[in-house]
């Protein structure tokens, strides 16, 4: 029982210390207009625009992202996550009045802005069957929508002209 409690405890020692960390590395990472990012760790925010036609998989809503979660019961009749498809790999556009940068939320950390809930009865749309055994939850951030952003800026040398190239 104490190895079990000195166990959580750790857990919880380290979390609060990634927490802190987290809070510092946005505390010391100003705000930048787009047209000015710099190479390296930025923080932006503006109006999230959809670079390609991503429509939300449960709610049919014209999206930027979504996370789509299929829960079911188990024996102890608790909900348990049984699948995650999500559009991580779909590219957005972040505009603010001074430009527009693309965002590439790939193994990012995002927290949607829209939650919309479905059990069984409507989950057949899905590939599923209807059991009450299981829900779906979507959650989406809406194309338009005000978006904060902490990542890394770098150039994409898919669309860099060669210097060469240049005048």
């Amino acid at each position: 029982s104490g190895a079990l409690s000195g166990l959580f405890a750790a857990g919880l020692f380290y979390l609060a210390f990634s927490r802190l960390h987290l809070k510092r590395i946005i505390e010391n990472t100003p705000t930048s207009k787009i047209r000015s990012i710099a190479m390296g760790r930025v923080e932006v925010h503006g109006t999230a625009r959809r670079q390609y036609a991503l429509i939300s998989p449960m709610t049919h809503i014209a999206c930027i992202y979504y996370r789509l979660t299929r829960y079911k019961r188990n024996q102890k009749n608790h909900w348990v996550v049984s699948s995650i498809i999500s559009s991580g790999h779909v590219p957005f556009w972040l505009e603010d009045e001074t430009g527009r940068v693309s965002i590439d939320p790939r193994s990012a950390d995002v927290n949607a802005g829209h939650r919309q809930e479905s059990f069984s009865e409507d989950s057949v749309a899905f590939g599923g069957f209807s059991s009450s055994d299981e829900k779906w939850v979507e959650e989406i951030i809406h194309d338009g929508a005000l978006v904060y952003v902490l990542g890394e800026a770098r150039v994409n040398q898919a669309t860099q002209i060669p210097r060469s190239q240049r005048r």
